[in-house]
């Protein structure tokens, strides 16, 4: 909040506790909702008193008649949901590269592939995962839905499937034919990765009345080693993302529009990690359903440009990448 300003001219908060409540009338009889409220059925908070002692400095108090419950959804048991949100399994299928075909492509088990896993274990439940590269903090996924990700496959983005294929398919003892595929599979395990976390930013941002205008830093990491932004804008219950190919362009970017039917637009998220049956730490995250996908390139829409000619080049860049790669594991150096 500004200085001087107070509750009720945006609808979502941040609060001390990190995450974000829900504002509906910052008076007697108004609404007031955590994540668990407004997606797990829990009874919403309804104010009872307002103590207003903001002309002392002291702000203004609010009694209410049922405790706030954060959210109780992780981003995975979103995502993962295909009955709930079926618009997400193909973007959630994006995040499931196998771990043997990561160890196939030269991607040492551990560490090294923890650089390329989405999600991991963690969260509430035997079946639920936490993101792994959340860290304690609050963010924004923009979660493409199918239509979305139908056109970055269109541009070229690779598929779990388009990786299998080069896993599965019979070399005839042809070693360098087989290091080339590797070399290949690993730039498109590189663009999978930094596709995803394109779509994922530090700092949750609502669609809402008022909208700090920012660039704000991405889980993308670029092959310079720079983290990627995005442009993010808004008010009036919208949000305006430009993406790097967007702003290099002059292009406006997407609209997200909060209450758009059949859209998922401010959905609050919390990724709980649990230690002896307690909460040791946790991350939220808001998710909105994007309808095109963000790109972290700045002059091309294609996600294959270094590979999609299949030229003797390209296949020496290929294999110089992998090479680099491959020298900077072993001497437990990340790369981008």
């Amino acid at each position: 909040m500004e200085k001087g300003e107070k509750i009720g001219a945006n609808h979502y908060y941040k609060t001390k506790h990190g995450g974000a409540i829900y504002v509906e009338n910052a008076n007697m009889n108004g609404v007031v909702a955590g994540g668990g409220q407004i997606d797990n059925g829990l009874p919403k908070s309804t104010i009872t008193n307002v103590y207003d002692n903001s002309e002392s400095g002291n702000g203004v108090a609010y009694r209410l008649n049922h405790i706030i419950q954060a959210p109780q959804n992780s981003v995975y048991s979103i995502l993962s949901d295909s009955v709930k949100y079926p618009q997400f399994t193909k973007f959630f299928d994006l995040c499931q590269i196998p771990s043997d075909v990561m160890t196939w492509a030269g991607i040492g088990a551990g560490n090294p592939q923890k650089q390329y896993t989405v999600f991991t274990a963690g969260g509430l439940g035997k079946n639920d995962r936490i993101v792994n590269f959340f860290n304690s903090y609050n963010y924004t996924v923009y979660a493409p839905d199918n239509d979305a990700m139908t056109i970055a496959h269109k541009n070229g983005l690779p598929t779990v499937d388009d990786l299998e294929a080069l896993f599965n398919a019979d070399y005839n003892n042809d070693e360098r034919a087989e290091k080339e595929a590797k070399a290949k599979a690993f730039k498109m395990i590189q663009e999978i990765t930094r596709f995803i976390r394109y779509h994922m930013q530090d700092n949750s941002v609502f669609a809402d009345n008022k909208v700090a205008s920012s660039a704000y830093q991405t889980a993308c990491v670029a092959s310079s080693g720079m983290f990627q932004k995005l442009n993010v804008s808004g008010g009036d219950g919208k949000l305006v993302v430009r993406d790097n190919y967007a702003i290099e362009h002059g292009q406006a970017g997407q609209t997200i529009q909060a209450g758009s039917t059949g859209k998922l637009v401010n959905c609050m998220t919390r990724d709980y990690t649990i230690e002896s049956n307690a909460i040791s730490t946790s991350s939220f995250a808001v998710i909105h359903e994007i309808s095109r996908p963000l790109n972290y390139h700045e002059n091309t829409e294609r996600y294959d440009e270094e590979w999609k000619d299949n030229t003797p080049a390209t296949q020496a860049r290929l294999m110089r990448n992998w090479k680099s790669f491959l020298k900077a594991q072993s001497e437990g150096k990340k790369f981008y």
